[in-house]
């Protein structure tokens, strides 16, 4: 997310973390500031986080989906980031990481290591899906890159 000369203070203050791009500085992602599904900052948020508008809300606003169609899109992101969050979580001891650290390990035989193959192929399944409808429903890498307020 860039941000403007004046939210430097802004991202000082709240600590995060500010890269170099060629477009000016931005703060990197994931935002920290996004606490159990909300900005914990919304009433001073940056500009861009103000005008950002995802493909499901501008859908929403030019009345090509309802706001029950809306919410259920939300839901089903949510519930799916719910069922994936702990599997790759770095900070859990989850099957995703045991399965890493084991494919690594040189006495790891070939049975365990077909097992350990679908645990991942699962894991990439579902962050498959969940890429795809996010991009579907909130925003591609080339939507994010058109965007501007400049």
């Amino acid at each position: 997310m860039r941000l403007e000369a004046e939210e430097s203070r802004f991202a000082e203050a709240h600590l995060l973390r500010v890269v170099k791009t060629e477009r000016g500085s931005a703060v990197a992602h994931p935002c920290p500031l996004f606490i159990a599904k909300s900005c914990s900052v919304y009433t001073e948020r940056p500009r861009r986080c103000r005008l950002f508008r995802c493909k499901t809300l501008r859908a929403f606003e030019g009345g090509t989906l309802t706001e029950g169609q809306a919410l259920e899109r939300i839901n089903v992101l949510q519930k799916r980031i719910e069922l994936i969050e702990p599997t790759v979580a770095s900070e859990s001891r989850s099957a995703f990481w045991w399965a890493a650290a084991l494919m690594s390990d040189p006495s790891t035989n070939t049975e365990q290591r077909a097992h350990l193959s679908a645990i991942f192929e699962t894991v990439l399944e579902d962050l498959t899906e969940f890429r795809g409808l996010a991009n579907d429903w909130i925003a591609s890498p080339e939507d994010l890159t058109q965007w501007s307020y400049d």
